[in-house]
């Protein structure tokens, strides 16, 4: 991808690769969205383009509830990018744990899936 990449590029440089493990077998693909409504369609629909389909597990999940089970699970997690509309600077590169999630304004959501913070999951049960 090009530093300055455009939506049709990422679109493109996305179908090559799937396209790719289509060749392979594979049908479908997974995503983590939860109640983003528009993006869960532009998947669908660059999905369906190349004749795959989309697997939504935990969509339309409380999100207070996936978090609990995340910590459950033993996976953990750390603010990467916060949106300063949202949080204060000191909210980034925080590990999110139930102290984090305590802290956070009512109208944030848990898994920051209104784009109020990016995370990037560091530990769980799956990796090696």
């Amino acid at each position: 991808m090009s530093q300055r990449s455009s939506n049709e590029e990422y679109q493109q440089k996305m179908s090559e690769c799937l396209l790719a493990h289509k060749a392979k077998g594979v049908r479908a693909c997974a995503f983590g969205d939860i109640f983003l409504e528009d993006l869960k369609l532009w998947r669908e629909a660059n999905l369906e383009s190349i004749g795959m389909r989309g697997i939504f597990p935990i969509w339309k999940n409380d999100t207070r509830e996936l978090m609990q089970e995340f910590f459950t699970l033993g996976f953990g997690t750390v603010t990467c990018c916060v949106n300063d509309a949202c949080l204060g600077e000191d909210a980034v590169g925080r590990v999110i744990d139930a102290e984090f999630l305590a802290s956070l304004p009512a109208e944030v959501d848990p898994c920051g899936e209104n784009g109020e913070f990016h995370s990037f999951t560091f530990a769980g049960p799956v990796f090696k």
